[in-house]
């Protein structure tokens, strides 16, 4: 159903339309057909591609008026893009349509698509002027988007040649970048395919791939390139390391196992592309079969990538021309007479050669003396190709044994001017040839600094036959390196107070080894860094020295001064604050009390310092504050006191005056109040009520509340009790018994005691009329006197009168 629009949007219907029967709206290009539907909400259509370069744009609607007067229009608004139309000379014109309308529309770029955008709604045209004037009702915009799809445009790649000398790998992935170099444009749903098998093989060839691009507006679009690998057919170069040789076996060079170890060797390779390692191989190996030498030749190959062959020739030469070895070569020595070595037992070993027959010689040199010669030993090895090895060994005999001492020799000593040793002995030596050796001793002294600085130079020397001698000095420094010692007075540490006067240096006497009367001296330190300048230490040294510069710190006294006294002040007296009426209250010292006479040993200046606790009080109101008083020197020596301030609440309780409150009786018929009908007891342990709780009771059956405005500075309203403190039922002295007025007295206590007394006034009136029986009509007789009779009877509510 269109939405109902009358007057432009914008003037209200004054007639009633039937909206549901408006017409169905059509439009169509190149038969693709969309009618808007009939619910009331706004038609958007889903968006309509079409094909070719041209669309033809047809446009109708159907009637059905439902007999509802004057005619039926529609309004058309088109938004071209990339399309240039024949249906009106301008996209906002309005159209007036009675019967089909078509037209063309071309794209303006036949390579982009166009769009275009068609808006429609109808109203009740009741002017036949071709516009929406007010009281004309219009219907819901309905609106298609249709895209003219340009023609495709396929951009072939171009043919294309990979360079030899290219893995698989890259002419695959050349080839592969190739293919999507074509590209297209344009169609409907179009896809692109080609018939690619594969890139041609990287030793050379080609390959032709055919594009087609499939649209659904035109038949398939196709081009044709070549892809081609220039084709690898060049030998590759192979060059052997240089020839080799081999002593005894040709299995002393074995093969390359693989064309790395080739070119390790000294060999190359080389390919105008590639060579392929994995085919290197040992073609052919022949010998001459001839021994010492023999010659072996061996044929190397290797092949490129693309199965292209080059080889190289070596030689090997298989000869021994390596003397054999001594297993060991003893190495020349000189003996002592008594220490010759017997000659060794040496064995030889060959390359090739399994058993080498080895010669001995030995031939000996006389010296100066019999004990003093030469011994030349040699030895010869010689394997089977005559390849010989010999060594000699020269062993020199001599006496140059000194003798040695029998004991242990005293070593150098320093000691003091005190304790010089006694000579060392008896001393004896002994030696490998002589069997009496000739001992001697000296002593020597030279002077030092002073008399107790010497030196002693103790000498003993062997001797044996042949003039080999044996020496031991020992050096005796003789010195005065003792300083002195404390001898008395040395005083013990002390403490003293920051105030007391420091105690008189002691007399110190000291002794030392050599000097009879060393000088004794005394430095003393101060250091008062402590509680700004009055502790501290005082360190007291005594230095003895001896005539020699030999000086000593005998003796050190450490005095310390230190601050152990408590300051001292008065504490202010406890005192009672009163609350104001915001149960507030203010202690400050110079209301409460402050500390005027604070004194210390050392310290000056010194002020005292509180801090306060607060607790609840015996009440609400009532708060206790104590308030710890400390005073604390430049020591950190601190003395506290307690003063206690009481804050109480003496403020009464707010409680206005009551009204008085009139009660009367026509509701309880003729009865009038007794005090029995006040409900009300007087008690003044249990309240009746806490904080502003409302509570009620009955006079004469009347119910009355109770009073509940009342407040306190401090108590809050659940601590403010109501109590009934007495009930005067009947108060006035009034002896007029048509009214009573009764007294209730209530009292409010805060949570401190402190109280207020309300009293409220209920006056019981009187305001039921009496009442009467009025007797039946009779007829009376006079006397004889002319006197009626009887008299009438009265009756009444309150005051019992009768008449």
């Amino acid at each position: 159903m269109f939405q109902t629009l009358c007057g432009n949007d914008a003037v209200e219907v004054t007639r009633t339309v039937i909206v549901h029967n408006y017409p169905l709206l059509e439009t169509s290009i190149n038969g693709v057909i969309v009618t808007t539907n009939n619910d009331g909400a706004d038609d958007v259509a889903p968006p309509m591609e079409v094909c070719n370069e041209t669309g033809n744009i047809y446009f109708d609607y159907f009637i059905d008026l439902n007999n509802v007067p004057g005619d039926v229009r529609a309004f058309q608004t088109r938004t071209l893009t990339n399309v240039s139309t024949s249906m009106c000379d301008n996209c906002a014109a309005v159209l007036t349509a009675f019967s089909p309308y078509s037209g063309t529309a071309s794209l303006i770029d036949p390579t982009m698509d166009g769009t275009i955008v068609m808006r429609f709604r109808a109203w009740l045209d009741l002017n036949s002027n071709n516009s929406i004037d007010p009281g004309e009702c219009a219907g819901d915009w309905a609106e298609y988007t249709f895209t003219l799809k340009a023609d495709v445009i396929l951009t072939c790649a171009n043919d294309t040649t990979v360079a030899a000398c290219q893995d698989q790998a890259t002419v695959d992935q050349a080839f592969a970048d190739w293919l999507t170099t074509t590209t297209f444009t344009g169609g409907k749903n179009p896809v692109l395919t080609d018939n690619n098998t594969g890139a041609p093989d990287a030793c050379g060839g080609n390959t032709m791939v055919t594009w087609t691009v499939t649209s659904d507006c035109e038949p398939d679009v196709t081009c044709t390139a070549t892809g081609t690998v220039t084709e690898d057919d060049e030998d590759p170069v192979l060059t052997c390391p240089a020839d080799l040789t081999a002593q005894c076996n040709i299995s002393e060079q074995p093969p390359y196992a693989d064309l790395a170890a080739f070119e390790t060797a000294g060999g190359t390779s080389s390919d105008n592309c590639e060579v392929d390692p994995n085919t290197f191989t040992l073609f052919s190996e022949v010998s001459d079969n001839n021994s010492c030498p023999e010659l072996v030749t061996r044929t190397y190959t290797v092949e490129d990538l693309c199965g292209n062959t080059a080889s190289c020739v070596q030689l090997i030469t298989v000869d021994d021309t390596i003397e054999p070895t001594l297993d060991s070569t003893p190495g020349d020595l000189t003996v002592e007479c008594d220490a010759i070595p017997v000659a060794d037992v040496i064995t030889g070993s060959d390359n090739c050669d399994q058993m080498v027959a080895v010669t001995f010689q030995e031939v000996q040199n006389n010296g100066l003396c019999a004990d003093s010669y030469t011994l030349v030993r040699t030895w010869t090895a010689e394997d089977d190709c005559g390849n010989t090895v010999s060594h000699v060994q020269t062993i020199t005999v001599e006496d140059t044994t000194m003798p040695t001492w029998d004991q242990g020799m005293p070593a150098d000593e320093t000691v003091e001017c005190d304790a010089i040793p006694v000579v060392f002995g008896p001393v004896t030596a002994s030696d490998n040839c002589d069997l009496a050796v000739d001992v001697t001793f000296g002593e020597s002294q030279t002077p030092g600094n002073c008399p107790d600085y010497y030196t002693l130079t103790r000498t003993w020397t062997a001797t044996d036959d042949c003039g080999n001698s044996t020496v031991h000095t020992q050096t005796i420094t003789v010195e005065d390196t003792t300083a002195p010692t404390l001898l008395a007075g040395c005083p013990t540490d002390e403490i003293i107070e920051c105030s007391d006067p420091v105690p008189a240096a002691a007399v110190v006497t000291a002794e030392d080894n050599c000097d009879p009367a060393p000088i004794v001296s005394m430095a003393e330190v101060t250091d008062l860094s402590g509680c700004g300048g009055y502790t501290g230490t005082i360190t007291r040294t005594w230095t003895a020295e001896d005539a020699c510069g030999n000086s000593a710190e005998i003796c050190t006294q450490v005095i310390t001064i230190e601050d152990s006294t408590m300051p001292t002040f008065s504490t202010p007296s406890d005192i009672t604050i009163q609350k104001d009426v915001n149960c507030a209250y203010d202690a400050d010292p110079s209301l409460t009390g402050d500390v005027m006479d604070e004194m210390d040993n050392c310290s000056v200046g010194l002020d005292a310092t509180y801090m306060d606790d607060v607790t609840i009080g015996a009440c609400e109101g009532q708060e206790v504050i104590t308030r710890t008083w400390s005073l604390e020197d430049n020591c950190g020596n601190v003395t506290t006191d307690i003063q206690v301030i009481t804050a109480v609440d003496e403020i009464l309780p707010e409680f206005p005056l009551l009204d008085d409150v009139t009660i009367y009786t026509f509701d309880d018929g003729a009865s009038c109040p007794s005090p029995a009908d006040i409900g009300l007891v007087v008690d003044n342990m249990n309240p009746i009520s806490s904080g502003n709780a409302p509570f009620q009771f009955t006079i004469h059956g009347v119910t009355v509340d109770g009073p509940t405005v009342y407040s306190d500075n401090c108590s809050s309203p659940p601590n403010l009790d109501i109590y009934v403190v007495s009930i005067n039922p009947d108060f006035n002295s009034d002896a007029d018994d048509c009214q009573r007025v009764i007294r209730v007295a209530y009292r409010v206590f805060d949570d401190c005691g402190n109280f207020v007394t309300r009293q409220q006034f209920f006056t019981v009136l009187d305001n039921t009329p009496p009442t009467f029986t009025v007797p039946a009509d009779v007829t009376i007789y006079t006397d004889n006197n002319c006197t009626m009779m009887p008299d009438p009877v009265f009756t009444g509510d309150c005051n019992g009168r009768s008449g």
